[in-house]
């Protein structure tokens, strides 16, 4: 169960062989091994699928598809699939280059939607940004290769065979040896990542054949090497040996501080002047629903609990090319999580669409008559990557929640449901302990400074604007999603999640790092939806956050009773620990979470931020009346969680 395998298929019916063509009969025939009939004999379909823990088969793709290199699987159809939810991409595939060579590499291929993208270069580091935040960094291709048109086989599938193999790049015409020690020894790092000796300070990590797993391993040997704090972002941003020492350099200057995004952010605060709550109102309890977000692991429960909770109809943006992929893709993603009922069937409707675009990329005419017959919009969708700027997370986080008021206002008065986070307070500028009522304003006093937060506090700011022209809306902010407190599942993205099986493998933890406020899914979901259909809850921002905030204790518990004892390090010494792992083994999990633990004296902030307490008074009276109640963080919850962990092996990486 759940171990990815080629699908055969077999039975008494089962063809001869094909005609005239006895080897490949001979290939795709072979003897059944478990049955005792004579002649008896499997067919190679060449699927790739797996068994769910209920029994039921999930096809992964084919198997020609599938590669293998570093140790992990990678679906290459996946990786064509997310380049095409990128509207600047109208075409793509994915090939996996030198297979069983240490040379061995991805690529993929692109056809822009506005041809004159072609000749922009920084095109593919936009796309390499889009991967990072949808696949794994193994799945990430070393290469993104624009292309006018994709060759087309007689057969009108992608000619892979025809696609132009990329080479490393040799040093360019232009090439600029280091000058200074600094440069020399900046060098010799990128020289052992890459194996290769000629690299000018000035030349792309990318086009001399760098991937995403070799990033990691660089910002390892950096941080060791220059104790500085170098984030995939920043690197992303300029992959240079100038670039990188620049930035290293403007860690120690004081010009770093004049660094300033809050006039931006400011101005993206205000609402289009054309978004107007319609006078006429929705109907009540409401009949369809919309949802943004529900692909994802949170929304997935969300959306099963607006099914369980209501008998409204609900419709789904999904990026897919049409309605009946989207939802096979969300009936699959409910099974994962054993939320799937069969009887959901007829209410779960499609709506193929992007977040990033505006009106969700519907026809103005499609949009309308969207606006015209829903009577209430869940707004959880959002770009999570907590290493880009706020820039590149924009579209997404921000216009994307003023197409969603949008929505909301035009046709009728719908009430708009916002998912936000409680990070839209900081303890910036605070001391001591600052504690946050419910009924608090966001204001500028002092903004956070990751991009992510900065995106979803603007976005807060413009629902607040709405509520402000007469739009009903109301306002969640859970805190970390947690896992489900019966069934174990978790959200294999979350970073929290990552980090504990990044201990496992450790066989210790960084003190004072697990310190969150931990909400269990299958209380936040249904506490969302019970709120959201209160009316007098209109109007007003419930703060979700657990009474016991996690601490180390259960869940060092939970692992020593599964025979992974865990032991406590000051930050230092875990971290190089850390970076230990990370320099011998870079292709595993613990080498992904490098750029997230900086040097003790490269932290960005060395002032202590005060810890935020939130009160969440209005949401104890909303749930006064409700079934269910928020599950304690003991070690038998973590101890289920950790029981669904993948096995690990001593490289750190994930075993099915």
């Amino acid at each position: 169960i759940g171990v990815p395998g080629e699908l055969y298929l077999g039975g008494d019916q089962l063809a001869r062989g094909y005609l005239h063509h006895p080897d490949l009969t001979a290939d795709r025939f072979i003897p059944h091994p478990w049955s005792s009939a004579p002649g008896s004999r499997l067919y190679r379909t060449g699927d790739w699928a797996r068994y769910r823990p209920d029994g039921t088969l999930e096809f992964w793709g084919r198997k020609d598809d599938l590669v293998k290199l570093r140790g992990f699987r990678i679906e290459l159809g996946e990786i064509a699939a997310q380049l095409l939810h990128h509207p600047s991409v109208r075409a793509a595939t994915a090939i996996a280059i030198d297979k069983g060579t240490p040379q061995a590499r991805l690529a993929a291929y692109v056809v822009p939607t506005d041809p004159s993208t072609l000749a922009n270069s920084l095109w593919p580091t936009t796309l390499r940004r889009h991967l990072a935040d949808c696949l794994p960094t193994y799945a990430i291709p070393a290469e993104i290769v624009p292309l006018a048109e994709l060759p087309i086989a007689p057969n009108g599938k992608v000619d892979r065979g025809a696609l132009p193999i990329p080479d490393h790049i040799a040093p360019a015409e232009d090439y600029i040896p280091p000058r200074t020690p600094l440069e020399r020894e900046m060098q010799r790092l990128w020289q052992g990542v890459l194996g290769m000796q000629a690299i000018g300070i000035h030349d792309n990590f990318f086009a001399l054949g760098g991937h995403s797993l070799l990033v990691t391993q660089l910002l390892t040997r950096i941080q060791t090497t220059f104790q500085g704090y170098l984030t995939l972002r920043h690197f992303f941003d300029n992959p240079t040996i100038a670039g990188t020492l620049a930035h290293l350099q403007l860690q120690t200057s004081s010009s770093q501080t004049a660094i300033n995004t809050v006039p931006d952010l400011i101005t993206d605060t205000q609402l289009d002047e054309r978004i107007i709550p319609s006078s006429q109102q929705a109907t009540l309890p409401p009949q369809r629903i919309f949802l943004t977000g529900a692909t994802g692991f949170f929304g997935a429960f969300l959306l099963a609990e607006l099914l369980r909770q209501t008998t409204a109809s609900v419709y789904c943006l999904v990026r897919c090319s049409n309605a009946a992929q989207g939802k096979q893709r969300l009936q699959s993603i409910l099974q994962t999580y054993l939320l799937w009922n069969d009887t959901w069937g007829d209410r779960l409707q499609i709506v193929p669409g992007d977040l990033t675009l505006p009106q969700f990329g519907l026809h103005e005419t499609d949009f309308d008559d969207l606006a015209s017959i829903l009577d209430a919009i869940y707004h959880n969708g959002a770009w999570v990557h907590h290493l880009y700027p706020y820039a590149i997370l924009k579209a997404s986080n921000v216009l994307g929640t003023q197409e969603a008021i949008r929505l909301a206002c035009q046709g009728k008065s719908k009430p708009l449901h916002y998912i936000s986070t409680p990070n839209v307070f900081s303890g910036l500028g605070h001391s001591g302990i600052r504690t946050i009522a419910e009924s608090d304003p966001i204001n500028n006093e002092c903004l956070p400074h990751d991009g992510y937060v900065q995106s979803k506090w603007v976005a807060e700011s413009l629902v607040w604007a709405a509520m402000a022209r007469g739009l009903p809306a109301s306002i969640y902010r859970p805190t970390r999603i947690g896992s489900h407190s019966q069934t174990g599942l978790y959200n294999p993205q979350d970073f929290l999640y990552r980090l504990i099986q990044s201990c496992l493998t450790l066989q210790s933890y960084p003190s004072g790092t697990l310190a969150e406020n931990v909400m269990p899914v299958d209380f936040a979901s249904p506490a969302i939806v019970y709120l959201s259909q209160r009316p007098d809850c209109l109007g007003k921002a419930f703060h979700l956050a657990h009474p016991e905030p996690l601490t180390p204790e259960p869940l060092v518990a939970a692992a020593t009773t599964l025979g992974h004892p865990l032991s406590a390090l000051p930050y230092a010494d875990w971290r190089v620990r850390l970076l230990s792992h990370a320099d011998r083994f870079p292709d595993s999990l613990l080498a992904t979470l490098v750029p997230f633990f900086p040097a003790p004296n490269a932290e960005s902030n060395p002032t202590p931020a005060a810890e935020l307490h939130f009160c969440d008074r209005h949401t104890r009276t909303g749930l006064a009346d409700a079934s269910f109640q928020c599950p304690e963080l003991t070690p038998a919850y973590f101890q289920r969680f950790l029981q669904r962990l993948p096995q690990t092996n001593r490289l750190g990486s994930e075993n099915p």
